[in-house]
């Protein structure tokens, strides 16, 4: 039982999901990079294992009120595992839990995705732990590989990531971005091969493509116009928000599930690509199999029977793609070999790993973590190459925009350090937690501020008062460039080049002329002696009526008690008082009294009283404020 309970820490569920607090399964072990030691770099402070386990042999505490991070059954010595031994007699809970592979999963026949190793304890992963190493501890054979897999190495010199150079193209900035809004003919086209207009979307119903927005129609003319002898336009469909609960949440599932629905969906798309130009579809899915995402068993075969049917049907006329996501978590459920001989490319999100979603899983908690630190990429790109997936198929994915947090402790302003929140808006993305590259410079540039290089994690980081971006900017990608090409990735494709296009629509938010404000009048921001609020009602002012609690922008109150439920870094440092939902004020912003309100991530108010941790209850501190409209799909 020891060695098995050793066996079992390789794998603890934590955040990565593209936009979302999703799970990353596999671990964080590694092996040599053609380009470095990647995993041997890893901060412990990226490690997911940090969180309740043993300093010696690193196996996942519980107890009888504390359940396993990873979901498995707590075992009789408070340790986690799969199994007999620790879901039989003595339990202390979660006694029903089955393991992600092998002789303990549901009905003892679940394989590893990606053909990753199945470790005794019932994980899949690509260590030691979980394949024959040195010392013979044994893989469930028959349930993946059980050998380790290198990577592919190549010289990093070559460029084979230069390839192909893929730019995502956001329609809806044109509408909801407060300043440096990018329309198709604003994109900077020079060194792209191919351009993705994102996105289209699925009718429910019939499995029609259509277009997503009603003003997408006259984009989409725009934007397939900019193609050339060597440039082309391709159509993204679907996106992360189009399998979020709601019309569509199934929809994909629901269309690959027959082969008459994959028919009418491939026959619509031809049509679709005909009457606006484009020479190319690329599918983003997110993601198949994942329940709460939309998805069902099945999804994996049907998927590849829809690709295999695309190809069938497009012949050499159009190209395909598709997006891999950058966890295992969601990975494991792509038949991604299967797929290879019909798509011309994948794409892999390499970025969104971390974000202030983290506070709501409890195997990373409130830790600056970079959401694209390629250290960690390095490790997650593991399960291409078991899937012995082809590198010159498959697009390195890059960020034009960082993530960042609200710092606990402003004087500790580094990777590893605690964070309350997301970081503030910017004035034009306005949108918490996130900074397009392009303000993101104007915003060193104005405020004399030198972002510091992160070089083992090939990003860079902006500090100041109590705020900390991490991000790419063109010195980094440089260096990803050349480390996808260390690892023969065929291409690059970056999310997105509105982000990283001049700009635009201009460097400022507009100022009102009527005295109207705010998302539903343009975004427009207050000014010209209408005063320096923008309420929520969409009115520029200046009592408190205008600068407190739902004040969109301007110089908005800080510190005040909610009047609609709202409250912490990203809603004026509001706090929750006597709110009837309960005192806490949560890491994603909402007043409530659940453990998911007052436990971790908690941002005041965390004893259930409703009261503000700095003590700052009054009127009297106020804070540039930017509106937040909707960020991406």
């Amino acid at each position: 039982m020891v060695h098995l309970l050793v066996l079992a820490v390789a794998f603890v569920l934590g955040a990565a999901g593209a936009r979302d607090p999703g799970h990353q399964a596999h671990d964080l072990s590694s092996h040599p990079s053609p380009v470095a030691n990647l995993g041997k770099n890893l901060p412990t402070q990226v490690s997911p294992r940090l969180a309740r386990a043993t300093s010696d042999t690193g196996a996942l505490l519980c107890g009888t009120n504390e359940v396993c991070l990873d979901g498995s059954c707590c075992g009789p010595l408070g340790i986690c595992g799969y199994g007999p031994d620790f879901c039989g007699a003595g339990c202390l809970n979660n006694c029903d839990a089955k393991a992600m592979c092998g002789i303990y999963s549901e009905g003892g026949t679940e394989k590893c995705g990606m053909n990753l190793c199945c470790g005794a304890a019932g994980w899949c992963g690509t260590s030691e732990t979980h394949c024959i190493g040195p010392d013979y501890w044994p893989c469930q054979e028959g349930y993946g590989s059980c050998q380790i897999v290198q990577p592919p190495s190549c010289d990093a010199n070559a460029g084979s990531a230069e390839g192909r150079r893929i730019g995502y193209y956001q329609s809806w900035n044109v509408r909801d971005r407060v300043c440096m809004k990018v329309a198709p003919s604003d994109i900077q086209t020079a060194n792209y091969t191919h351009l993705y207009f994102s996105f289209a979307s699925i009718d429910p119903d019939t499995f029609a493509v259509v277009p997503a927005n009603a003003g997408d129609v006259a984009l989409m003319y725009e934007f397939t116009a900019l193609k050339s002898s060597t440039l082309q336009t391709w159509i993204a469909i679907g996106g992360y928000s189009f399998s979020d609960p709601g019309p569509t949440h199934t929809t994909w599932s629901d269309m690959v599930s027959t082969q008459a629905r994959r028919a009418a969906f491939i026959q619509s798309l031809i049509v679709f690509m005909q009457a606006y130009g484009f020479q190319g579809a690329d599918l983003d899915w997110e993601y198949p199999v994942d329940e709460k995402r939309g998805g069902r068993k099945g999804d994996s075969a049907n998927f590849a029977l829809l690709v295999k049917e695309m190809r069938q049907a497009f012949g050499a006329q159009y190209g395909i793609s598709l997006a891999l996501a950058p966890d295992y978590w969601y990975l494991r459920y792509f038949d991604a070999k299967a797929m290879e001989p019909y798509v011309d490319w994948f794409g892999f999100m390499a970025y969104d790993l971390h974000g202030s979603w983290d506070s709501d899983v409890g195997a990373l908690g409130s830790i600056v973590r970079g959401q694209a630190d390629v250290r960690e990429i390095y490790n997650n790109t593991m399960p291409l190459w078991y899937a012995a997936l082809n590198p010159a198929k498959i697009n390195f994915g890059l960020a034009y925009y960082g993530r960042g947090y609200t710092l606990a402790n402003p004087a500790c302003n580094t990777l590893g350090c605690g964070f309350t929140g997301p970081n503030k808006p910017f004035p034009c993305t306005a949108y918490p937690g996130v900074m397009s590259l392009a303000e993101g410079e104007k915003f060193a540039r104005d405020n004399g501020i030198t972002p510091k290089l992160l070089a083992g994690a090939m990003m860079k980081e902006l500090t100041w008062d109590d705020q900390w971006v991490g991000y790419d900017d063109h010195e980094t990608i440089e260096m990803k460039m050349r480390f996808a090409s260390g690892l023969c990735f065929g291409g690059t494709m970056a999310w997105s080049i509105d982000f990283n296009s001049g700009a635009g629509s201009g460097l400022e938010p507009p100022v009102t002329t009527d005295g109207t404000c705010g998302a539903v009048n343009g975004n427009t921001v207050c000014g010209n002696g209408f005063g320096n609020c923008c309420s929520a009602s969409g009115w520029c002012g200046d009592s408190a009526a205008h600068c407190g609690s739902g004040c969109q922008s301007g110089e908005c109150l800080t510190g005040f008690v909610t009047t609609d439920g709202t409250c912490g870094a990203a809603h004026g440092d509001s706090i929750c008082g006597n709110w009837a939902a309960g005192g806490c004020c949560s890491s994603s912003g909402f007043c409530g009294s659940s453990d998911a309100h007052c436990g971790t991530g908690c941002q005041s108010g965390c004893d259930g009283k409703g009261g503000n941790n700095t003590s700052q209850t009054n009127f009297t501190t106020r804070r540039w404020m930017t509106p937040s409209p909707r960020l991406w799909t």
